[in-house]
């Protein structure tokens, strides 16, 4: 800006007609649509809509072979019509960007990118040109543009671990340190992930923990729900090659496999889970940076919700075998409560 000669005047808000990028806020939603309102919205629109309108009138009335032919992967439901099994949404600009914030941009969804976020959509929702929105969407996040680092790949072979076979069998663990300090003294994050499922654990922590207490809360929310793995990844901080973590691990048989800190080469997985992980909590601590610790139980949702190319599902699919319920997946897809503002608003109070 300095090469410009420019003065700076005040602009009174009523006279800001055309808000700028810096005077927006991403919560700042004039649409809110509440349980019930999406249902009626969509079947006042449905019958005369330019793409679903023949459709819906054709299922609407008198039933022929040649109509359930023609039609056959819709269906008609209580006024609603459904093209395999995915609700069909009508060409309502408003309608449509209630969806993709429900699937983009609240914490339990934690601002994925083009592929999960699409993912998570059409998996509820169809209408046409629907991949190209959620591109778009994604695209404009302005979210996503002021906090997200560019991704680049890292040149020559890598050189992977062994894959596993059986759940929290191998897992990795990592620190992210440096966080702003909260009540309790808690400023770091323990990440733990299953490399078969890709399930993490986000687990605030004190960099004044010693060994042992990072043992303990290892056994209290690893161990008490996974068991003991047989291999456990780490880099070389000093709580892991530690006596007392060593000697702990080989009295219960499970082997220890150091690599180097930050060298994604030997753990890139970890490592690329604290980039994720940090990104979501930025996304909605940017302005308050204190309120991380209260975020993360919800961005550790939003990670094992959401599509994992690697495994060609989300990590709870993985794990459990079937889908969690969220706000996006209810079986009710139109009956749902669109929870984005309420819970952002909770959040910042």
């Amino acid at each position: 800006m300095q090469e410009y000669d420019f003065e700076i005047e005040y602009l009174p808000g009523r006279d800001n007609v055309v808000a700028d990028a810096l005077s927006r806020r991403a919560y700042a939603s004039t649409i809110s649509i509440v349980r019930g309102q999406l249902g009626i919205l969509v079947k006042e629109t449905l019958p005369s809509d330019a793409y679903f309108g023949e459709t819906y009138k054709m299922l609407n009335g008198v039933l022929t072979e040649e109509i359930l032919g023609k039609y056959g992967k819709y269906r008609l439901d209580d006024g609603l019509l459904f093209y395999e099994g995915r609700l069909c949404i009508p060409d309502v600009r408003e309608i449509q960007e209630s969806i993709l914030r429900d699937c983009h941009d609240i914490p339990i969804a934690g601002h994925p990118g083009f592929s999960k976020t699409y993912r998570q959509v059409r998996k509820n929702f169809f209408w046409p040109g629907l991949k190209t929105m959620v591109k778009d969407y994604v695209l404009g996040c302005e979210a996503c543009q002021r906090t997200k680092d560019e991704r680049v790949r890292t040149p020559g072979l890598l050189h992977p671990l062994d894959i596993t076979e059986m759940k929290w069998e191998n897992i990795s663990l990592d620190f992210v340190t440096a966080l702003p300090n909260v009540r309790g003294g808690f400023d770091s994050v323990l990440v733990v992930v299953d490399r078969l499922t890709k399930v993490a654990h986000f687990i605030p922590v004190k960099s004044t923990h010693t060994v042992v207490d990072i043992t303990r809360i290892f056994i209290k929310d690893i161990f008490r729900l996974h068991g003991m793995p047989k291999v456990l990844v780490s880099d070389r901080d000093t709580k892991f090659t530690s006596n007392f973590w060593s000697a702990f691990f080989q009295g219960i048989g499970t082997s220890l496999s150091m690599s180097t800190a930050y060298h994604p080469q030997s753990d890139g997985q970890t490592e690329r889970v604290n980039q994720v992980m940090e990104d979501m909590l930025r996304m909605y601590c940017l302005e308050q940076p204190t309120k991380w610790y209260e975020y993360l139980p919800l961005v550790e949702f939003a990670y094992n919700n959401t599509f994992h190319s690697s495994i060609g599902m989300t990590p709870f699919s993985a794990l459990y075998g079937q889908e969690v319920v969220s706000p996006v997946t209810w079986y009710d897809p139109v009956g749902r409560v669109e929870v984005s503002k309420q819970m952002l608003e909770t959040m910042e109070a």
